[in-house]
């Protein structure tokens, strides 16, 4: 069995003991691990954590053989929960610890940070009858302020999720005008407003 190799780089400012002069950040050890699997060619498909938690997704042709990558700074790599077709995956940081969300074809799971327990589950809840269309969710990004996580769907709408202090999901948000579906989102805390970005 082919096994991934992940190159991971801690990058410490200036004043923490790195002397690069002028850029302020150089990398002070790179390490570089075996996965349990090949990670998948999806954009973005390598999230990490403020604590050295590191994931990436393996896809699969085969129902159900999918599954998340994982790997602690310094430590063993670990397979993760299996998962369905994965479109993104996230690390977020609460003011409880950070999260990890996986968006997929089966909708949005969001475990804690070594993937060991899943917090919350939201499903698709697309009922359009557009068989055309791959429904999925896509994207996910943090609203400090209210806690809320937001997920965004092929049907061009974001979902949040209440993350503080338990998870629950509200009310889907439809775009305002015909749209496409969402390829990501980010919170901007210049507008203190969620983008989404469409496909």
């Amino acid at each position: 069995k082919a096994l991934g190799l992940l190159e991971l780089r801690l990058e410490l400012p200036a004043d923490r003991g790195c002397s690069e002069a002028g850029g302020g950040v150089c990398f002070r050890r790179m390490t570089t691990v075996s996965l349990t699997g090949t990670a998948s060619l999806l954009h973005n498909n390598l999230a990490c954590s403020a604590s050295g938690w590191a994931a990436c997704v393996h896809n699969s042709v085969n129902a159900g053989g999918g599954k998340l990558l994982l790997t602690h700074t310094g430590g063993p790599s670990k397979d993760g929960p299996e998962v369905s077709q994965a479109m993104s995956i996230r690390y977020l940081e609460l003011t409880t610890g950070p999260v990890l969300v996986v968006s997929s074809t089966n909708g949005t799971q969001v475990y804690n940070e070594d993937a060991s327990a899943m917090l919350v589950y939201v499903p698709i809840t697309d009922a359009g009858t557009d068989t055309d269309t791959l429904k999925h969710h896509q994207g996910a990004c943090l609203v400090p302020a209210l806690g809320h996580i937001v997920i965004g769907t092929s049907s061009g709408s974001i979902i949040p999720v209440a993350a503080v202090p338990s998870f629950m999901a509200l009310a889907e948000c439809p775009p305002s005008a015909a749209t496409h579906a969402v390829a990501d989102v980010c919170f901007s805390e210049i507008t203190n407003m969620v983008v989404s970005a469409h496909s």
